[in-house]
C-alpha cells in the first residue's frame, strides 16, 4: 500500500512538471490546451486539470449535466460521453468557460467547448457599436488567427434558415487531425474543438 501510494504521487507529480515545463517553455502563451497538441486523440481528463490549475483556472462543481447537440459534435463515433468538467477564468477582458468532454470509459477528452463572455453583457439593439461587442469581436479576429495558422484555411458552410438568431459570424476548420468551429454571437464567442 506504502509503495503504490508513492509511486502514484510520483507519477502524479511527473505529469504535473511536464505540463508545467511543456506549458512554460513556448514563446507563444499557450492559453488553451488544444494549441500544445496536433490531435485531441491522446489528451486525458488528468491532463486537462492540471493544465487548467496551472491556469488558475477554477472548477464549476455545479449545473454540469448538459450535453453539446450534434451541430457541435457529432459523434460519429458513439462514444459514451460523461458529464463535462468545467473550469472558468479571466481570458484578459473577457470571462472564458472551458468544457471538456470525455469519454466516460477511459477518460480521453472527446471535444472542447470554449465560451467568452463580456461581464455585462448589452441588450443594445446597436450591438455591433458598443464596446463590448468590440471587445468580444477583437479576440474573434485574434482566435480566428490563430486556427487559421494552426489548422489552415477555414470554410463557412451553410446553415439552416432560421436557425442561431444571434449569430455575427461562424467559421470553420477541418484538417485531419482536428476539427473546429468558431462563432461570435451578439454576447459570446463559442469555440469548439474535437478531432473524432
Amino acid at each position: 500500500m506504502f509503495i503504490t501510494r508513492n509511486f502514484m504521487k510520483h507519477q502524479k507529480l511527473t505529469l504535473t512538471l511536464f505540463i508545467l515545463v511543456a506549458f512554460s517553455c513556448n514563446k507563444n502563451d499557450r492559453n488553451y490546451i488544444y494549441q500544445n497538441y496536433e490531435s485531441l486523440k491522446s489528451l486525458r481528463l488528468d491532463e486537462i486539470v492540471s493544465f487548467e490549475s496551472y491556469k488558475g483556472s477554477k472548477e464549476r462543481l455545479y449545473d454540469n449535466t448538459f450535453r453539446l447537440g450534434e451541430d457541435y459534435y457529432p459523434n460519429n463515433l458513439k462514444f459514451k460521453i460523461a458529464n463535462p468538467r468545467i473550469f472558468e477564468r479571466k481570458d484578459k477582458n473577457l470571462n472564458l468557460e472551458s468544457d471538456y468532454f470525455y469519454n466516460s470509459k477511459d477518460s480521453l477528452v472527446k471535444t472542447i467547448l470554449y465560451m467568452w463572455r463580456n461581464n455585462n453583457s448589452s441588450k443594445d439593439a446597436l450591438v455591433s457599436e458598443t464596446a463590448n461587442f468590440k471587445t468580444l469581436k477583437k479576440k474573434y479576429i485574434e482566435l480566428k488567427k490563430q486556427l487559421t495558422h494552426k489548422l489552415g484555411k477555414s470554410s463557412n458552410p451553410s446553415l439552416k434558415p432560421g436557425c442561431y438568431l444571434s449569430l455575427v459570424s461562424y467559421c470553420l476548420w477541418e484538417n485531419k487531425n482536428m476539427k473546429a468551429y468558431l462563432a461570435i454571437h451578439r454576447e459570446e464567442i463559442r469555440l469548439v474543438i474535437y478531432s473524432e
